[in-house]
């Protein structure tokens, strides 16, 4: 995981996730690496007021933040666009984008302090489109464009954002996807 290549690196890292269980249980799996250290923060990222706090605590935690890393996704089952409810359609959207715009807001501050670095996570999906995926390829167009936005908004405090764009990665999620 990309957690585990920071901590393999020497950096100290908090991850956030739904999952408190897992999360724990993999907290003491990096730590156990000896290199950097790993803290595990439960926290659903389309909670706003929590990532805000959660933001804030990762900071004060290691007292410094010098690489934000937002990778947060959920993919739905692939269906017709006039089968989606404004709701559902709405998750998708609050994890997958809204999301980084608050983490990003949020830390900035400290990130103008530190010089630090934004690293986006979009998709493929959000350049060319995915059938029955309308919530997933609108999310992560729009990662794209913040990306954009907030690089050229950015530069002027040395801060650099950037963003990548798997295509799918072999996990649960994706199984039904890639097997199509």
């Amino acid at each position: 995981s990309t957690v585990e290549t920071f901590v393999q690196a020497g950096i100290d890292v908090v991850f956030v996730g739904r999952n408190e269980k897992a999360g724990r249980e993999g907290e003491a799996a990096l730590n156990a690496l000896g290199k950097g250290r790993a803290l595990f923060m439960p926290c659903d990222v389309s909670d706003f007021p929590k990532l805000e706090e959660t933001v804030r605590k990762a900071i004060a935690h290691f007292g410094r933040l010098d690489i934000l890393f937002n990778c947060a996704g959920i993919f739905p089952p692939q269906r017709p666009a006039d089968e989606w409810s404004l709701d559902e359609f709405m998750v998708v959207m609050n994890t997958n984008f809204i999301a980084y715009f608050v983490a990003i807001r949020t830390a900035l501050p400290e990130l103008r302090r530190t010089k630090g670095v934004i690293l986006n996570v979009g998709s493929v999906v959000g350049q060319l489109g995915d059938e029955g995926a309308c919530a997933y390829t609108a999310a992560k167009h729009a990662v794209i464009g913040i990306t954009r936005s907030f690089a050229n908004e950015l530069g002027k405090y040395n801060i650099q954002c950037n963003g990548i764009g798997p295509g799918y990665i072999a996990t649960p999620q994706t199984a039904p996807l890639r097997e199509r």
